[in-house]
């Protein structure tokens, strides 16, 4: 196991922008838990520090569903699973957020968060 007492279930859907710093993300995660940025573990309580989150970054292969697309160009080569496929993982997201108790976002310094869509 990866995670100190196994495998747990997210409460917070954490939401931001692939070009974003990923340290922006982690301190965002940090101050939606527990309303400060340090990066340093001995700095927060146990209760702040079981607060679970949900990101896509890990939890769903976008690459693979919307990579090579009219929006998103990208000749990697990589094989594209259409969304009549059952390994298609981009309609999950309606599944995962009915589980979810939160909801975050992470934004970034120039807040081009704000001009995506989901």
């Amino acid at each position: 196991d990866i995670l100190p007492g196994g495998p747990s279930k997210a409460e917070i859907l954490m939401s931001h922008w692939w070009g974003n710093n990923f340290l922006h993300l982690v301190r965002a995660c940090c101050e939606l838990a527990a309303g400060k940025t340090e990066l340093f573990p001995h700095m927060y309580t146990e209760k702040e520090k079981a607060v679970r989150f949900w990101l896509c970054i890990f939890g769903v292969n976008q690459h693979v569903s919307i990579c090579g697309t009219e929006w998103n160009p990208c000749d990697c080569g990589t094989p594209k699973i259409p969304p009549t496929d059952p390994e298609f993982q981009m309609d999950k997201f309606p599944l995962i957020m009915g589980n979810m108790t939160g909801h975050g976002l992470a934004m970034d310094l120039h807040l081009t968060t704000l001009t995506r869509v989901w």
